[in-house]
């Protein structure tokens, strides 16, 4: 089974190939430094990866104005 990463450890941004080989062995292709190796086996294995999210807060319109 092989899966496809994109590689966020360093601005090159290396589109990774992961391959599940028998006997619990993976092999990564397509990263061009060692940290794209070592972000590949981290994320097929136990992935850490934080999502994120913003969004907008508008104040409603106020009743009374405010004291200063």
């Amino acid at each position: 089974m092989s899966q496809e990463l994109v590689c966020i450890t360093c601005p090159m941004g290396c589109h990774l190939t992961v391959e599940n080989l028998p006997g619990g062995e993976i092999q990564v292709s397509g990263n061009r430094c060692p940290r794209g190796a070592v972000y590949a086996r981290e994320e097929t294995l136990a992935p850490k990866r934080v999502v994120t999210a913003t969004c907008s807060h508008r104040r409603p319109r106020a009743v009374r104005p405010l004291l200063r």
